[in-house]
């Protein structure tokens, strides 16, 4: 009897001493933790890169309509919409310039059918290309801009379309993230110097 109770005696000084023994609970936190923040940061490392890269395509965007837009004489050709690609593409510096698409459109007042809109010109630069980036139609001028082009002034618009790399695809751990991330952005100007601008010769 007394060997029992000297027995379960040791047994609860054992207990209470582990219940004390706090070697190891750093490693089982960290253990926990460390999934949930290694989360956390390639996700920040994933929307902060994909913040900067929406904020070079507008930029591309701005910058090539602008340029086209500022055509002084109100006509425009196809070589120089082709030069001012080359400079575009330094918008986009070092990142790949490969995987760009470039469509720029003028919409213009239907004259057979006055109040409505149409496409006067377009132009197309780049190979690349992606099921989700298409060329303009008519309906893709947004309705409270048709005022202005039912009343005579062009409305010259530009979207960019890209395809760039996550850089999370470069960690060998995360193979199963798709590596291409796609962007379109559209901006849409007025003619600088008149009402129209017209594409004189190479847009369709």
């Amino acid at each position: 009897m007394n060997g029992e109770k000297f027995a379960f005696k040791r047994f609860l000084k054992a207990l209470r001493a582990c219940g004390k023994d706090e070697d190891g609970v750093a490693a089982v936190e960290f253990a926990l933790i460390f999934p949930v923040m290694l989360l956390l940061l390639l996700g920040a490392m994933e929307l902060s890169e994909r913040l900067y890269q929406s904020s070079r395509t507008v930029q591309a965007a701005s910058l090539m309509g602008d340029l086209v837009t500022q055509a002084s004489t109100g006509s425009i050709t196809s070589a120089e919409i082709e030069d001012f690609y080359k400079a575009m593409k330094y918008a986009l510096d070092p990142f790949d310039d490969n995987r760009v698409k470039i469509y720029i459109a003028a919409f213009r007042e239907d004259t057979s059918n006055p109040g409505e809109v149409r496409i006067a010109w377009r132009k197309q630069l780049g190979s690349f290309n992606n099921a989700e980036c298409k060329d303009f139609v008519k309906s893709d001028l947004p309705s409270d801009l048709k005022g202005i082009v039912t009343s005579g002034t062009d409305i010259v618009a530009t979207r960019v379309c890209w395809e760039y790399k996550t850089p999370l695809k470069n960690l060998k751990l995360l193979k199963f993230i798709n590596g291409l991330r796609f962007l379109k952005r559209e901006v849409f100007l007025r003619p600088r110097a008149g009402n129209q601008l017209t594409c004189s010769s190479g847009c369709s």
